[in-house]
């Protein structure tokens, strides 16, 4: 049986002292130092390739080859999972796989099925190491991503399974189909029917794998799957986290005059984007500079108000959704300096887009201290590490997106096996925990068993 915790004990603060609160606060003072400290070694992983992760969105798009014409129309204010379901349908795929690297306001669900799309698209368009690596996302995904159903889950990753063999990835294949296996053995919540939805497809593609691929792991696996589709009536044991992350904040009220600044930001990319459509791109100069004008005008103000709004929230509740909504514009305004629209909009940022990642990098590590004060403040054992998981498993998941350019997976790896050794201990095991996994043929996040 799944583990779910009340919604009420994290979308409001619980009634404390006044002690205890100028203390919290006083607390979140010092970690935004903490974090101020961690910025440094930001700086040293960002001149020094070697100690930071490689580009994750270098793999999926040429900038060159992007439509200005449609992906300016999500700086417009169009839905970006729209506007990618739109460039795939068109066969755009590298428009697709530049809005999707940045995308942070579409659903798990969306996002994931669009990842699933994309990857799809480039198979047929025989591209199989682009297909591959958004399989691999999509397979990095569906390890964390909580938001995700469970039986969601293992059906991206059967297909993700499926066209990894396809592609000729055979490794690969192996590793999004163990994942599938643990997925259906281990989670609580399936229902014997739904346990077979995923074990079917994927006992024909493990089969299928090990036609060509007799090793003793693929040999093993098809094994433990053909047991399992003969008795799919397991009692799994553990519990599921539910997606708490969300109820940990409170997103801050709208300020008028960064209402305004979004107004003509979106008016500018609408002009932009129908002036490339209507011209192909030619003579599109004081479009492009007004659009620039009014980013750089954005940012100031939006800069302005998260200061001062931080600098006067009174809980730790209101610090997280103003550090959350701060990380979505920072991910907005690294996706302009990155050319991510196709052409170069505000030179400045890109100048400084080594700058923007590590602000980027710096408000993860602010918004995990804030998380740690508000996980401190719980009642029980159970309830700080259950707010723990939620934070180590964000952590995860925006490393899976690429939305954290300097994440130290053993770190974030080291976290969860912490947490999960705690909840443990509490009498509550995780039924899917999961960690980072390296080998020569992938690395990501993985399902491990318990």
């Amino acid at each position: 049986m799944s583990y779910e915790y009340p919604t009420d004990r994290y979308s409001t603060p619980r009634r404390r002292k006044r002690g205890l609160e100028t203390a919290l606060i006083l607390g979140f003072a010092i970690c935004l130092l903490i974090g101020a400290a961690a910025l440094g070694a930001l700086w040293f992983l960002s001149d020094n390739p070697e100690g930071a992760t490689g580009n994750p969105e270098s793999a999926q798009m040429v900038q060159e080859m992007v439509l200005t014409g449609l992906a300016a129309r999500q700086l417009a204010g169009d839905p970006t999972s729209a506007l990618v379901g739109q460039a795939i349908q068109a066969g755009q795929l590298h428009t697709a796989a530049a809005l999707l690297q940045f995308d942070t306001e579409s659903t798990s669900s969306g996002r994931a099925g669009n990842w699933l799309r994309l990857a799809q698209a480039w198979s047929d368009a025989g591209q199989p190491e682009r297909s591959t690596a958004a399989y691999e996302r999509l397979v990095e995904i569906s390890a964390v991503d909580l938001a995700l159903r469970t039986l969601e889950r293992g059906q991206l990753l059967n297909q993700a399974a499926a066209g990894l063999l396809a592609n000729g990835d055979e490794a690969a294949a192996l590793d999004a189909a163990t994942q599938a296996k643990r997925l259906a053995a281990q989670a609580p919540d399936l229902l014997p029917a739904q346990r077979t939805l995923i074990l079917e497809p994927l006992a024909a593609t493990v089969a299928a794998l090990s036609a060509s691929d007799e090793s003793d792991q693929t040999l093993t696996l098809q094994a433990e799957v053909e047991d399992l589709l003969r008795n799919p009536y397991i009692e799994a044991q553990g519990i599921l986290l539910a997606n708490g992350w969300p109820l940990l904040s409170t997103p801050p009220s709208p300020d008028p005059a960064v209402e305004d600044r979004i107004a003509a930001r979106e008016l500018a990319a609408l002009n932009l984007a129908e002036r490339y459509v209507a011209t192909g791109g030619i003579d599109t100069e004081p479009e492009r500079q007004a659009l620039a004008a009014a980013l750089l005008a954005e940012d100031q103000t939006r800069k302005a108000t998260f200061d001062a709004a931080l600098s006067s929230a009174t809980s730790l509740q209101q610090q997280l959704g103003l550090l959350v909504d701060r990380q979505r514009w920072l991910a907005l305004k690294s996706a302009v300096a990155a050319r991510t629209y196709g052409i170069s909009i505000v030179p400045e940022w890109e100048a400084a887009q080594s700058e923007v990642d590590i602000e980027r990098n710096g408000l993860i590590v602010n918004a995990e201290n804030v998380a740690r004060a508000i996980a401190d403040a719980q009642a029980s054992e159970l309830e700080q590490n259950l707010v723990r998981a939620d934070s180590a498993y964000r952590l995860a998941l925006e490393s899976a997106l690429g939305h954290y350019p300097g994440v130290n997976h053993a770190d974030v790896s080291e976290r969860l096996r912490l947490v999960q050794s705690e909840l443990a201990r509490l009498g509550s095991p995780l039924a899917l925990p999961v960690a980072w996994q390296e080998s020569e043929a992938t690395s990501g996040f993985r399902i491990q068993q318990p």
